[in-house]
């Protein structure tokens, strides 16, 4: 039996722990971009051919080299050497990637010019049990979404690297897009773009259309 104080110091550490994680994968992002003339790096790129997705966490991993950074010590997730081989679609993972705007290249080509505010676009998330994170809840599968795993906040990395630890208001506000930002938003699996219509509500750290279908 662990006492209190135990269990918290262990919670903590496992927090800590996950940060850091995040943080490491916020920087090779940036690293990615700069060897690939800005391009973010998405969450998929599909074979032509057998139509499988090579995932974020393999297109990263010439920089992170280290499979211990895809897991959070407080998920049950364990990454194996298939997570970073081209084409294995597993879909699974600790960390879930902004799949709203970091989507397929051949259908959503986002550089880091076109992100307005980094500071405040969400890259990744504590997620469970995949590797994307999609809003509004279900608009791509039933559980593409955030997990708020350390003592009820999901750990956060921006677009410009830096780690936060949000609660789930924070983390999922909306405002309406009065002053006419551009955002991204995807209007089928096809097609997408960037809009500045005042009427849309946006998610305020995602930059995307809460209100329009993604798929």
């Amino acid at each position: 039996m662990l006492f209190p104080v135990f269990v918290k110091a262990r919670e903590k550490a496992q927090h800590t722990t996950c940060l850091s994680n995040l943080k490491q994968i916020g920087l090779t992002f940036q690293m990615y971009a700069q060897d690939y003339d800005g391009a973010c790096c998405p969450y998929g790129i599909g074979s032509p051919d057998t139509g499988a997705v090579t995932q974020w966490e393999m297109h990263l991993y010439p920089y992170v080299r280290s499979l211990g950074l895809y897991t959070c010590p407080s998920s049950s997730f364990q990454p194996t050497e298939a997570l970073v081989q081209p084409n294995y679609s597993s879909y699974l993972g600790a960390y879930g990637w902004n799949l709203n705007l970091f989507n397929d290249p051949a259908t959503f080509l986002v550089t880091l010019a076109d992100l307005d505010m980094p500071a405040n676009t969400v890259l990744a998330v504590d997620a469970h049990p995949y590797n994307a994170a999609a809003l509004p809840d279900g608009i791509l599968w039933d559980r593409t979404k955030p997990a708020y795993r350390h003592s009820d906040m999901c750990n956060v990395v921006f677009s410009d690297g830096h780690v936060r630890a949000l609660t789930p208001d924070a983390l999922l506000a909306t405002t309406p897009n009065i002053h006419g930002r551009k955002v991204a938003y995807l209007a089928s699996a096809y097609g997408g773009g960037w809009t500045n219509d005042p009427s849309i509500r946006i998610f305020s750290l995602w930059q995307t259309a809460a209100s329009l279908p993604h798929f």
